[in-house]
C-alpha cells in the first residue's frame, strides 16, 4: 500500500474532498455537524500561531490535540494518510483545509 508523506494537487482536490466530508457531516447529525465544525475551528486556530511560528497555548494545543485525534486524522487519513506536509499546486488553499490536513505545515 502505498501512503504519500507529502501531495501537491491544484487546491480544487482538497475542496472536493472537503465538500465531501462536510455533505457526510450533515448527513449523519447535529452532534457530528458541530463536531465537524469544532475541529476545523480548532484548526483554523493552529494555522495562525503555525504562521508566525509561534508556540501554541497550552489550551489550544490541548484542543487541537483532541480534534485530531477525534475528526482531523480521519480527514488526512482520507486523502492519502501519512502526510508530513502538502503543497497547493496551483493557487493558495484556504486556512480550514491547510489546518485540517496538514499535521506540520501546509504550504501554498
Amino acid at each position: 500500500v502505498f501512503t504519500p508523506n507529502c501531495s501537491s494537487p491544484g487546491p480544487r482536490v482538497y475542496e472536493q474532498s472537503h465538500a465531501k466530508l462536510l455533505s457526510r457531516a450533515w448527513a449523519v447529525g447535529a452532534l457530528t455537524r458541530k463536531l465537524f465544525h469544532w475541529a476545523m475551528a480548532a484548526a483554523r486556530a493552529r494555522v495562525i500561531f503555525m504562521e508566525k511560528d509561534e508556540a501554541l497555548p497550552p489550551g489550544l494545543a490541548r484542543r487541537f490535540a483532541i480534534a485530531d485525534a477525534l475528526v482531523l486524522k480521519k480527514i488526512r487519513a482520507a486523502l492519502g494518510g501519512s502526510f508530513r506536509f502538502a503543497v497547493s499546486g496551483s493557487a493558495p488553499l484556504s486556512r480550514d483545509l491547510a489546518g485540517a490536513i496538514s499535521p506540520r505545515r501546509f504550504l501554498s
